[in-house]
């Protein structure tokens, strides 16, 4: 240590010094004007190491169980707060699944629909062009029996001859 260092520290404690001489003597309570003095009889005893060692050891222990409750009823509530969320998720899924199948539901019902009439409307055509057919095919065969009973009237029974030989065209 330096001579600068030790005139440095000589100084410090003597400005301590006179800060603290300001400062009362003794501390006096209120009341009966003597000091307050402690004696050895007021003195708890002093605690044996070994009592001292489970004192604070079952406090520590009380420490350590505390927090381990804490924990597991954190966890529990996480636990429950998880079970509600997975629950009020799964029921948001189920309600935008169940919307989606409604939707999907209602548009293939009118598609379905929307065949049906178009089926009918192909269905009630087809007939009508059908019956048009028939009347147009009763016209005809009425036609052909007349037309072959006018034949039948002038027609000539001709055989071919065996004598002549045959063309092909």
């Amino acid at each position: 240590m330096t001579d600068e260092e030790r005139a440095r520290i000589k100084a410090e404690a003597e400005a301590t010094l006179k800060r603290l001489a300001d400062f009362p003597k003794s501390y006096e309570p209120p009341g009966d004007g003597q000091p307050n003095r402690v004696h050895r009889h007021d003195l708890p005893p002093p605690e044996d190491p070994v009592s001292k060692w489970r004192r604070e050891a079952d406090a520590q222990e009380a420490r350590f169980a505390a927090a381990r409750a804490e924990r597991r009823r954190q966890e529990r509530e996480d636990e429950r707060t998880a079970r509600e969320m997975d629950a009020r998720t799964q029921r948001a899924w189920d309600e935008y699944v169940d919307r989606r199948i409604a939707a999907a539901l209602a548009a293939q019902q009118d598609n379905v629909a929307e065949l049906a009439r178009g089926s009918v409307e192909f269905s009630n055509a087809v007939c009508k062009r059908l019956r048009n057919i028939e009347k147009m095919l009763e016209q005809l065969s009425a036609k052909l029996t007349e037309l072959r009973a006018l034949d039948d009237q002038h027609r000539v029974v001709d055989m071919p001859s065996p004598l002549r030989p045959r063309s092909v065209n």
